[in-house]
């Protein structure tokens, strides 16, 4: 069998200071040019200093001001559940929700700095921070990540809602899967030679024909084979169909994505 890809690599390229986030999450970040950036923070810290600014620079003694303390601690509250929730596995991730409750984090959070700008020592401040960080650290710690198996391996297009879809199915199954991005790390023509051989469908159907297809001057009547496939495949890795799961001997193209449950 050829070189299995492998999982960690995207993780070794991924810009995390940009998006927290691994390339499988992917759909928690926004794409602004050719780079994820986490939703979360493109709302929160602007939304954090602006409040700041505002709050310190109409409200006199903010620190002793009783709505701030309330704010403070109350308005953050929403994201904490929330964060808990989803590491715990106890609801699944949602970008209008994330935003939802992260406009109340970014107020409360807001609050917090004036009231901090105030009072470097505020006990409202610094113990929402301690109480509120140690709750989602706990949680983070608690999250239940298995080993993936190296040979349940999902193709995967970040951008493509079915391939997410793919991923969030094989979550919820509860499948270990080692999720990698192809266009960053293709396959070479021995590697697809193999997965096309595995394949449950048609060689071609690994081709997209595409925009991308047509723009190259390609004939579909010419990829029907596994060796055409796989050499068009390594030269335009762009070309691949995705989402595609694999394992045990086995592989399936992810459309619609429940087919990926017919290898579990």
């Amino acid at each position: 069998m050829g070189r299995r890809p492998d999982p960690l690599a995207d993780r070794r390229v991924t810009p995390l200071w940009l998006s927290h986030h691994w390339p499988e999450d992917y759909d928690r970040c926004v794409l602004i040019g050719r780079r994820h950036v986490c939703r979360r923070c493109l709302v929160l810290y602007p939304l954090a200093f602006g409040v700041a600014l505002v709050v310190a620079a109409i409200v006199p003694d903010v620190a002793t001001a009783p709505w701030t303390a309330w704010v403070t601690v109350l308005a953050p509250l929403p994201a904490v559940v929330e964060f808990v929730a989803e590491h715990l596995g106890a609801a699944r991730h949602s970008p209008a929700r994330q935003v939802a409750v992260t406009v109340p984090l970014g107020v409360g959070l807001g609050v917090g700095f004036a009231r901090y700008l105030s009072d470097l020592t505020d006990p409202v401040f610094w113990g929402t921070v301690v109480v509120y960080g140690g709750v989602c650290g706990l949680a983070a710690i608690a999250r239940v990540r298995r080993m993936p198996d190296a040979d349940a391996v999902l193709y995967f297009n970040p951008n493509c809602s079915k391939a997410r879809g793919a991923r969030d199915l094989l979550a919820d199954a509860g499948a270990a899967v080692s999720v990698v991005d192809y266009r960053k790390h293709p396959l070479d023509r021995d590697e697809l030679v193999v997965l096309l051989g595995e394949l449950d469908d048609d060689p071609a159907a690994l081709v997209r024909k595409d925009a991308r297809f047509r723009d190259l001057g390609l004939d579909a009547a010419d990829y029907t084979t596994p060796d055409a496939v796989a050499t068009l495949l390594a030269e335009h890795p762009e070309l691949m169909e995705r989402p595609v799961f694999r394992t045990g001997g086995r592989a399936v193209i992810g459309r619609p994505p429940e087919r990926v449950l017919d290898l579990l």
